[in-house]
């Protein structure tokens, strides 16, 4: 379990918040997608 914990950590810190609002995946819901164009994110 402790392996899996620090391999998930691990992946959380090698994203950005930036990355993540720069390209939502397809199946993000559409409330989610005007939003990021509302606060200047592509």
């Amino acid at each position: 379990m402790v392996e899996a914990h620090e391999a998930w950590r691990h992946s959380l810190a090698a994203t950005s918040l930036a990355e993540i609002t720069a390209a939502p995946p397809p199946s993000a819901p559409s409330r989610t997608r005007l939003r990021l164009r509302l606060t200047g994110t592509p």
